[in-house]
């Protein structure tokens, strides 16, 4: 079995994708539901469900169960984990945080990265409530120090920056820029509208962009800046 270096966290906000269905039970063909291509970042080979730590949220596992997936590790308070799915879970894979204070999202995130983990894919985190959707964006701002997270959902992937960070795509792609609060020395190449040391503050300069390459580099030289890529699902006619 390979290291495992990424850790996949299924939250509850959204549905189950077939792609992401497929790239846990190690049948990833490149094409979603609709045989349509997959955009890169979700192109994924047979090899990745050994590769990844996949952690759901109390909720998300009675869905992933459902599916004939079992999570290696299921975070939370439970108070949204059936009872009947209970059997089909190792007991040694739940985590029982009770803290109110904080949204099971978030509590698997820190779980991840206190085990090590420094790479996290989030599915399901985007899309049923817009509260939910504004506080898993917000995380991503919390541990942009500690972590790469990157928040999937078809298309588009998001994630916050505070340094540096290639952005892997197509020519042609949409690039956005956003900040909640004033972001300063913001470096952007690969893309039609370049940046060179300019402070993004709340707004929408740094919207809609346009990748001019197959990389798109961005530095940051003070706050987080969020990053919304939406690629297009190769092959779509």
């Amino acid at each position: 079995m390979a290291t495992r270096q990424v850790a996949l966290i299924v939250a509850n906000g959204g549905r189950l994708r077939a792609d992401v269905r497929r790239l846990l039970q190690g049948q990833g063909d490149g094409t979603d539901e609709n045989g349509t291509g997959l955009p890169e970042h979700q192109a994924h080979s047979d090899q990745d469900r050994d590769r990844l730590l996949v952690i759901a949220t109390d909720g998300a596992a009675a869905r992933l169960v459902k599916h004939g997936i079992i999570p290696d590790l299921v975070v939370g308070d439970f108070d949204s984990l059936p009872a009947e799915a209970l059997p089909q879970l190792p007991p040694d894979s739940l985590i029982h945080v009770p803290d109110q204070d904080r949204c099971d999202l978030d509590k698997a995130i820190a779980t991840a990265i206190e085990r090590g983990y420094r790479h996290l894919k989030v599915v399901g985190a985007l899309g049923r409530r817009w509260d939910h959707s504004l506080t898993a964006i917000s995380l991503l701002m919390r541990y942009a120090n500690q972590a790469q997270i990157d928040i999937l959902r078809g298309p588009t992937l998001i994630t916050a920056v505070t340094e540096r960070r290639t952005i892997h795509g197509a020519v042609g792609d949409r690039l956005s820029l956003v900040a909640f609060a004033p972001v300063h020395g913001v470096t952007l190449t690969g893309v039609a509208w370049r940046l060179h040391g300019a402070t993004i503050e709340p707004g929408s300069l740094g919207v809609s962009n346009r990748m001019t390459a197959s990389e798109a580099e961005l530095s940051v030289g003070s706050g987080c800046v969020v990053v919304c890529h939406e690629g297009e699902l190769r092959g779509e006619s």
